[in-house]
């Protein structure tokens, strides 16, 4: 496995920056294609009372990162860029916090972090009772001190944004993107680890990073290692090998994967989700995120519409079969 996701994951630095999805579909099938991997593996045929930690009635809520957090495994973030600002960002993050959400992504890129934070204060909760990730984007920024410079900038634009919802410190910051190459990116890091030092985030995290690009951070023993990384990772993204190594990769680097888009499959998919829910009185959509808290990840999902989103997070009280999960994978 581990083989098998360092070249896939190798040759493809560079397909989260591409232009829209089709591109990046592409590169991600030719790359499997190219190593043959078209089968689905028993890795992931593991129904959930197999799996460590868990139970026949569902896995825990919340799994602990590699600096002790408790990290609630659905998470909202309001980053559907048709929400019009942080109006509706506000209305949909408070009727998140009534319907059970704990953990919240909240985007920079989605720009309506001011409306998150907003939403968070009507909610009324305990600011201790929630997880809140912010997110920095200076993707492709080459050179050190450049990288350095613009995410620390990142770091106090999260800071100010949310501060309208009375918010002064974030459980986690994220990278959007890494920068160009490993210098830049521990540029990056150097940023999130002053935010870090000053007591204005708990932890760090980085989206859409292959392994070299975390291995930039890791190889060097002084700096704090990512807790989380947020992948396009669905029922569909790889075929079952993939994904099942995509896990295990960052697990052995004590990384958690986090998906994102993580319902954004055909509707063959869909209708097979739709088929195997009925047997346990579930909807595609929590079909879909069980697959993926099955197999080993985490999810942060996002919709405007109140039902969908009660949905989204009740996906604990049942377990996919060792059968279904394969089918799900093929």
């Amino acid at each position: 496995a581990s083989a098998i996701v360092a070249r896939v994951l190798g040759s493809m630095q560079h397909c989260w920056l591409q232009p829209d999805r089709a591109s990046r579909r592409t590169l991600l099938t030719s790359t499997s294609s190219a190593l043959g991997l078209s089968r689905p593996s028993s890795v992931l045929g593991a129904p959930a009372e197999e799996l460590p930690g868990s139970s026949a009635s569902g896995l825990q809520q919340d799994i602990e990162l590699s600096n002790g957090l408790h990290f609630p495994r659905a998470s909202f973030g309001p980053q559907v860029y048709g929400f019009n600002g942080d109006s509706k960002a506000r209305a949909l993050t408070k009727t998140a916090v009534q319907l059970g959400y704990r953990n919240f992504f909240a985007s920079v890129l989605a720009k309506n972090q001011r409306g998150f934070a907003q939403g968070i204060l009507d909610s009324g909760i305990a600011r201790g009772q929630i997880f809140i990730c912010g997110s920095v984007d200076t993707r492709g920024v080459k050179g050190f001190e450049k990288a350095y410079r613009e995410t620390k900038q990142g770091c106090d634009d999260n800071l100010q944004a949310l501060s309208v919802g009375g918010i002064d410190y974030l459980d986690m910051i994220m990278l959007d993107y890494p920068a160009a190459d490993c210098e830049s990116i521990r540029g990056q890091w150097k940023a999130f680890e002053e935010m870090l030092a000053a007591g204005k985030t708990k932890s760090l995290a980085v989206s859409n990073f292959g392994l070299s690009q975390l291995d930039c951070i890791l190889k060097d023993g002084s700096l704090t290692p990512p807790a989380v990384n947020q992948l396009r990772y669905n029922a569909e993204a790889y075929s079952a090998d993939i994904a099942a190594a995509i896990v295990a990769e960052n697990k052995k680097r004590g990384v958690v994967v986090q998906a994102w888009s993580p319902l954004r499959v055909s509707e063959k998919k869909k209708k097979l989700a739709e088929e195997i829910g009925k047997a346990y009185g579930k909807s595609f959509a929590q079909v879909l995120l069980r697959w993926i808290v099955q197999s080993g990840a985490t999810y942060t999902t996002q919709s405007s519409r109140a039902e969908r989103l009660a949905e989204n997070v009740d996906v604990f009280d049942f377990a996919l079969s060792g059968e279904d999960m394969r089918r799900l994978s093929a």
